[in-house]
């Protein structure tokens, strides 16, 4: 969930600033994040820590889900998601 929200935080962030965006930096973006995931992945394994918050986690992947879709079908009328 940490990487799926990484990736569009980081690129929207940086590209706003630059007003453009660069493949190189999306692409180090992509692996940043994974990066960043699978680390946080470790340490939650590490301490158990998943079992503890497994329905909360179940919970925010349905919502992002739902949230997707929702989107998708229907995207709010906001600049980000005009077309070309």
């Amino acid at each position: 969930l940490v990487g799926s929200l990484l990736i569009p935080v980081i690129f929207y962030t940086y590209s706003g600033a630059l007003g453009y965006n660069i493949t190189f930096i999306d692409i180090s973006i992509f692996y940043i994040s994974s990066a960043v995931s699978f680390f946080i992945a470790y340490k939650a394994a590490l301490n158990c820590q998943a079992q503890n918050q497994a329905d909360l986690l179940i919970f925010i992947t349905v919502a992002l889900a739902g949230l997707f879709f929702i989107f998708t079908l229907n995207p709010p009328d906001i600049a980000l998601f005009k077309e070309a």
